[in-house]
């Protein structure tokens, strides 16, 4: 009996730990500060990926040409996010052109631009040199935080 007393006292100090470890950080450098105590540099990504996640702290993300793609509809565009991996993405910089993306030169370029990304979606207007009925997309950064 005083075995499974022990062991339960043993289990409770286990997950109030563990409870104080997770849930005791209120921002993610308070987090960063927390999990780097008395860890190696080489932990670094790994504890920025977990506090990351847990504050969904926005960071530049790498997204392919696959996991997006562009609709054009006369003044209005949308870019719609496929799925973003393992990121939520949360805005993106691209420019637009209103020719086919294999037609396009230096000058048909509009000016980059940033459009927010909420589920999934980014809509804007396209202006000047944009519009067109093709339509094409240089993207130049995305933004999201670890889902």
């Amino acid at each position: 009996m005083t075995k499974l007393f022990g062991a339960a006292i043993a289990l409770a100090a286990v997950v109030a730990a563990f409870a104080m470890w997770w849930w005791g950080d209120s921002s993610y450098e308070e987090c960063l500060l927390t999990r780097m105590k008395g860890q190696s540099q080489s932990m670094y990504s790994t504890v920025d990926k977990v506090c990351g996640r847990k504050f969904k702290k926005e960071t530049r993300v790498y997204i392919g040409k696959d996991d997006y793609s562009v609709f054009n509809d006369g003044m209005f565009a949308q870019v719609r996010m496929t799925d973003g991996g393992e990121y939520v993405v949360t805005r993106l910089k691209a420019r637009f052109g209103g020719k086919k993306c294999e037609e396009m030169k230096a000058d048909d370029w509009g000016d980059v631009r940033e459009i927010k990304v909420t589920n999934n979606i980014g809509t804007f207007v396209r202006e000047g040199k944009e519009i067109g009925l093709e339509g094409c997309m240089n993207a130049v950064e995305f933004y999201g935080y670890y889902k």
